[in-house]
């Protein structure tokens, strides 16, 4: 977490918006039960997108 004010730092990645197409096919990859390890390697997102997606 960075201070207020604080100037951003470059090593910050930017998050990107997945399209509606990939967050579909990755709901329907979840819903075969597949790994998320497995999915996040073939859309080539974070774990973490995956789960994001699922909670959305």
């Amino acid at each position: 977490m960075r201070r207020p004010l604080a100037e951003i730092s470059s090593n910050r990645r930017a998050r990107f918006k997945l399209s509606p197409q990939v967050r579909s096919a990755i709901l329907a990859q979840v819903e075969n039960r597949v790994l998320k390890a497995k999915i996040a390697r073939t859309f080539n997102v974070s774990r973490q997108a995956v789960y994001d997606t699922i909670k959305r």
